[in-house]
């Protein structure tokens, strides 16, 4: 019986925003809106753990368009002020808590069979 694994990277949109970005098609500081993407691994479709944050960025001037534009600073100067208005969502981690689950379950009972055998 041949079961297919179904994997690979999936996006869930985070936030969107107005910034200063260097444009390179009218290679000025323009305004840009952008939308900020979470970019995580997958297993069946459950999302396992989040790799990346990307963007993708309109310059208001010149109306150029660039996709999975990586979300750090090079593309925005205060990129230190706004970044923790652009976290990953919750449900991206659902792989790591399935994976360490049995073995927090297991140091618990671990700890609690040694405290009770004191």
């Amino acid at each position: 019986m041949f079961i297919p694994i179904k994997y690979g990277l999936e996006r869930a949109s985070i936030n969107t925003g107005e910034f200063l970005v260097r444009c390179p098609s009218c290679e000025t500081t323009q305004w840009a809106e952008i939308m900020v993407s979470s970019v995580y691994s997958h297993l069946y479709y459950i999302p396992l753990y989040p790799n990346d944050k990307d963007a993708f960025v309109c310059c208001k001037k010149c109306g150029l368009k660039r996709y999975e534009v990586p979300f750090n600073v090079k593309l925005i100067n205060n990129f230190e002020e706004i970044k923790g208005n652009y976290r990953h969502p919750w449900y991206t981690y659902i792989g790591v808590g399935i994976i360490a689950f049995p073995f927090l379950i297991w140091l618990i009972t671990t700890v609690v069979g040694v405290l009770t055998k004191r």
